[in-house]
């Protein structure tokens, strides 16, 4: 139940704090297309390390194929997307007062 999640939770945090440092490569790519530059990223874990202790905090791979700077590439396909950011949640009372706390503005008379 939920004493067992708590013990385990506990067990793998203090695991993980003894466990050797965890090692990704980062790869990002820039290209330009029409006149527009695009990017693209990839990662990949070299070395578990901690992660062993917590494989749900280990981050996805995702693999970029092998690039040469300056390489042409063919353009297969091409999709344009229409949509809509949203704006962030409102905050609470309590996280309202806590960002004007922390920022300085605001007097007692605020809470």
């Amino acid at each position: 139940g939920v004493r067992w999640r708590m013990y385990e939770m506990v067990t793998q945090t203090f695991l993980a704090a003894l466990g050797c440092a965890a090692r990704v490569r980062l790869t990002r790519a820039r290209f330009g297309v029409a006149g527009e530059e695009f990017t693209s990223s990839g990662l990949a874990v070299e070395e578990a390390g901690w992660y062993e202790a917590m494989p749900h905090r280990r981050p996805a791979e995702v693999s970029l194929p092998p690039l040469r700077s300056g390489e042409a590439l063919r353009v297969r396909v091409a999709v344009l997307r229409e949509g809509e950011t949203a704006p962030p949640p409102p905050l609470s009372e309590a996280e309202l007062i806590g960002a004007m706390e922390a920022a300085g503005v605001g007097t007692d008379a605020s809470i």
